[in-house]
């Protein structure tokens, strides 16, 4: 069995029982190379070699009925692996379509698993999603929803936040919350045997507490002895900024989903190390090629709301540390001292010492 070029764009396939011959204008490449293959297999033949006219160099294509298996000479790659165009996910859109999806929680189990780092009978193995992800009603206005919320087969509740900027108030704000939600399980009248652990997993993009561990677990403990008692309030924090492990050193997986949260933006690929079902669920929802258009519109309305956010923060923050350097500078205080207290270089406060004593 042979191929052999006809014309310019016309190749004729044929053996010692069949024959064809197929255009390239009638049917696309990737048909017209199916075709071959199938020819090839139908033909009886073991092994089948092509001869393709649009290399520069004589290049084959094998076919083998026995293996199915497609070979192609380093002349010449005949299929490419497509790329993904990953969202970035701390967008509050590409997060709660992520770990709110009530028809893939594949995704936040995996995640809680591997956050909480349960095993055994702690594994959780079912959840309920308490506010699935939906699109705002009305196109481009700010969701209400800044989380998701959970609870697994065992009754106990999870809230999942993602946090971009280090708000004032943040740490008093958090325990409100989960105190809220676990005084919300039970109505009036209720007793208080009904209620459950409440789990809150704050994702930072900030450095929120002193020290280097990127992943850090608060309880409710005895200070002296530091029996844990108090079970139904706990606290877990991923610090992004703190996390540097390149793709190579992801041994967990709980490092390669930190990974995915802070790096899916830039990557092309899902790595080649992620087998876990959950984390592959995770980032083929976050690949914007499978989005709709109302998804990728409302993706970047968000995205430009917190581009806005950080930067009236931004303004709010430099103009309280002007006002404290005012304050520090009717006090007598020296131009070193008032730009260690609040941050403002030393040009900045002279001006403002200036605008001050004039």
């Amino acid at each position: 069995m042979g191929l052999e070029v006809i014309e310019a764009g016309r190749w004729n396939i044929g053996c010692s029982s069949l024959s064809a011959s197929v255009s390239a204008d009638e049917y696309p490449s990737a048909f017209v190379l199916i075709f071959i293959i199938i020819f090839s297999i139908s033909s009886g033949s073991d092994q089948t070699e092509f001869y393709f006219p649009t290399c520069t160099k004589p290049c084959s294509l094998v076919a083998s009925a026995k293996t199915s298996l497609i070979d192609t000479s380093p002349n010449e790659t005949l299929t490419k692996q497509t790329l993904m165009q990953f969202a970035d996910i701390k967008n509050d859109i590409a997060f709660r379509k992520i770990f709110g999806n009530e028809t893939r929680t594949e995704i936040l189990i995996s995640f809680l698993n591997a956050i909480l780092k349960l095993e055994g009978y702690k594994r959780i193995v079912w959840v309920e999603i308490l506010n699935p992800y939906q699109l705002p009603r009305m196109a481009g206005s700010k969701t209400t929803i800044l989380d998701v919320r959970a609870k697994d087969h065992q009754g106990n509740f999870y809230i999942v936040e993602m946090q971009v900027t280090d708000r004032t108030g943040l740490d008093k704000r958090i325990v409100y919350y989960g105190a809220k939600s676990y005084a919300a399980q039970l109505d009036a009248g209720e007793n208080y045997h009904q209620l459950k652990p409440v789990i809150f997993i704050g994702i930072l993009d900030f450095e929120y507490l002193q020290n280097h561990h990127y992943l850090s677990r608060h309880l409710i403990l005895d200070a002296d002895t530091h029996e844990h008692k108090l079970k139904d309030l706990e606290f877990t924090f991923i610090e992004l900024p703190k996390f540097d492990k390149t793709e190579d050193e992801l041994q967990t997986l709980t490092d390669k989903w930190i990974y995915f949260i802070k790096n899916a933006e830039d990557l092309e690929l899902i790595p080649a190390g992620v087998t876990d079902e959950g984390l592959k669920s995770a980032y083929q929802e976050a690949d914007r090629h499978t989005w709709t258009k109302e998804e990728l519109e409302e993706y970047e309305y968000a995205r430009m709301r917190e581009t806005d956010e950080i930067t009236r923060e931004m303004l709010v923050d430099e103009n309280a540390r002007k006002e404290v350097a005012k304050k520090a500078i009717r006090k007598g205080s020296d131009n070193d001292f008032i730009a260690d207290i609040t941050g403002l270089t030393l040009e900045q406060i002279q001006e403002l010492r200036m605008e001050t004593e004039n």
